[in-house]
């Protein structure tokens, strides 16, 4: 049987897995904990931050937040104080 139009292919594509799949009951199996450590000991310097960021390639395009990382590489010297802020505060938290 041919199937031209797309909202027949995409019903037909439903039925199909509504049929193999079982209903989501929302209990999550006992997934084992793969290590014990924790992170809660990490420290930010500003002599790390800046490695990091100094590292980090101008001729990358911009990630999911829109920055280029050129634009990052210029701005280091004035981001590595809030990252090493921020960085802490998240390992605190967590």
């Amino acid at each position: 049987t041919v199937v031209v139009p797309s909202a027949e292919k995409a019903n037909l594509l439903n039925s199909y897995f509504a049929s193999v799949f079982t209903a989501d009951d929302n209990v999550l199996p006992n997934f084992p904990l793969r290590t014990a450590a924790r992170l809660s000991n990490m420290v930010f310097t500003p002599a790390l931050v800046s490695r990091a960021l100094k590292r980090v390639s101008s001729s990358y395009s911009a990630g999911p937040d829109g920055f280029p990382a050129i634009l990052i590489r210029q701005l280091s010297d004035a981001l590595i104080t809030p990252l090493c802020h921020m960085f802490t505060v998240f390992f605190e938290e967590t």
